[in-house]
């Protein structure tokens, strides 16, 4: 990391480097029979660090529970993320997989990945992490009777199988590519302690980690406490007491916590507000290129928008460009259903290769009058609780009313949302959109049938498309397999994609050993110490 001049600003190396060789990399594992893959990829290894100390984070949207399981909101990801460990995870460096629970693994064969666990790591509760607790983890991932969101991440019926104590394996039906990289995510792979469900129930309020902090206090739209974990695995880690999440949603209160030394790190999502820290010698700006999308989910069984001529009439009547300059003062990218950071994987967005893409305002308001719709009113559903949500539904309802399409704001808590979400309440849903880290998960909304696709969407190619994805290890196929997925999807348009914002969170100087990740995630927490 580099500080340069006054109002410094601090990029990871993430955002220098080609993502090709680390998802080149996770695929050739994955495909590698019989080969140990820890050898190979290695963790960050942190500086000499000052142990102790409070860590007080602004955060912007409260947790909406912290089961891994049950929850996908980003706001609850931030927190268990430091509760929980994983079998493997993601070097916040280089996004490559590294070892977590698991300090190896090897391809027993195509549909089968066999993992060597750590002796001696303990849950917070005290109990040993075992192999048994790796299948209860699956096997509650599979339950028909649970609500897991992003169960299809997992792929088709897997199945985990006890070898001894400390050795495990996951096996899927038909070869499964992804899997590797999927078990590297907390979300929703997080190894969990089944004496604390059964306890409990669920983990909503609950901790059943082993990761690097362990939960103290949770009150909704106040706080979340954790504290160290002094039985985490790596010797020496956490440097940090304890770490405290405050809910501040008003990003403008955040600038002010920030500067102040109310708080020593944020999040920030508006570039507006971040050009006001420039110049500022008490702030940092941590700032890299983020993976999170502005999308917006369709609903396909509310008519007419199962009609594929108004979905396109959408797409070319908005003006991706005019949203990026009006909403992000132009510090943002268009984007397609993958980031463009994915450099591997990332079809780049122009109107040439998603040919929806190119803002036609004759040609959208024709579209609109072929499907005989010319006046239609539908809803948008849109929270505050992101800073660019609102601005972006209004610049598109007034960019839509142009072709004859009235849109709708519906004003929402985000909890309520994504409840609509679940629910099919909605005919347009706006949302920040973070799948990953396979190019088959951040395709997964357009897969007929999986949790994932919430409009309900189907397309049969689009399904072969990706099961010959999911079901290819080379690299180079996968990668001209998605392609193509890609442009049907930008074609079909089963949920519209506009741009990807830069990631922000200026900390206070004396903040040492973070490292931002074009994800969001804070996986280096457990590295962060403070001189002061």
């Amino acid at each position: 990391m580099s500080d340069l001049g006054n109002g410094r600003i601090r990029t990871s190396r993430r955002s220098l480097l080609s993502s090709a060789a680390a998802v080149g990399g996770i695929a050739l594992v994955a495909s590698s029979a019989g080969r140990a893959a820890a050898a190979s990829l290695q963790s960050s290894t942190p500086g000499a660090g000052k142990p102790g100390g409070t860590l007080i984070i602004g955060t912007d949207v409260s947790p909406v529970g912290l089961d891994p399981a049950l929850t996908t909101a980003f706001a609850s990801v931030a927190i268990y993320e430091q509760m929980y460990s994983s079998l493997l995870t993601l070097d916040f460096e280089t996004n490559n997989v590294i070892p977590d629970l698991a300090e190896s693994w090897e391809n027993v064969d195509e549909q089968t990945v066999e993992f060597k666990l750590r002796q001696g790591v303990r849950f917070h509760s005290g109990r040993e992490v075992t192999a048994e607790d790796v299948k209860y983890t699956f096997d509650r991932l599979m339950d028909e009777n649970v609500a897991v969101p992003l169960r299809s991440y997992l792929g088709p019926d897997v199945l985990a199988e006890v070898v001894d104590t400390y050795t495990v394996r996951l096996a899927n039906s038909v070869p499964y590519a992804p899997l590797v990289s999927v078990v590297a995510d907390r979300r929703p792979c997080s190894i969990v302690d089944r004496e604390v469900i059964e306890a409990n129930g669920d983990l909503a309020n609950w901790d059943g980690g082993s990761g690097p902090f362990k939960l103290v206090e949770y009150t909704p739209d106040v706080h979340v406490i954790l504290e160290r974990n002094d039985e985490y695995y790596e010797e020496g880690l956490p440097y940090l007491d304890r770490l405290e999440f405050r809910i501040i949603p008003d990003e403008t209160a955040r600038i002010a916590a920030i500067r102040s030394g109310e708080v020593d790190l944020t999040v920030l999502k508006d570039p507006r507000l971040v050009g006001t820290l420039r110049g500022d010698d008490n702030v940092v700006i941590n700032e890299v290129p983020s993976f999170w999308r502005s999308g917006t989910a369709i609903n396909h069984t509310h008519e007419p928008l199962g009609d594929l001529r108004v979905r396109q009439a959408i797409s070319h009547g908005i003006n991706r460009q005019e949203l990026i300059d009006t909403v992000l003062i132009g510090d943002g990218q268009i984007t397609g259903p993958i980031p463009p950071g994915e450099t591997f994987w990332a079809v780049p967005a122009t109107p040439e290769n998603f040919p929806t893409y190119a803002y036609d305002e004759e040609k959208a308001r024709q579209l609109v009058l072929d499907a005989g719709v010319d006046g239609l009113e539908i809803t948008i559903d849109a929270s505050p609780a992101y800073a660019p949500d609102i601005p972006t539904a209004q610049v598109m309802q007034a960019q839509l009313a142009k072709i004859g399409i009235n849109l709708v704001i519906r004003q929402l808590e985000f909890a309520a949302l994504l409840d609509n979400q679940r629910n099919g309440d909605f005919d347009l849903s706006l949302s920040f959109n973070t799948n990953r880290p396979d190019p088959d998960t951040y395709l997964s909304p357009a897969r007929s049938g999986v949790s994932a696709n919430i409009g309900g969407y189907s397309n049969p190619e689009m399904d072969d498309l990706l099961d010959r994805g999911r079901s290819t290890f080379d690299p180079a196929e996968r990668q001209q397999i998605y392609a193509e997925a890609q442009k049907l999807y930008t074609t079909e348009v089963p949920l519209l994609f506009t741009y990807v914002i830069q990631n922000y969170e200026p900390a206070r100087p004396h903040v040492q050993g973070y490292v931002p990740m074009s994800s969001g995630y804070r996986l280096s927490l457990k590295q962060t110490w403070l001189d002061q």
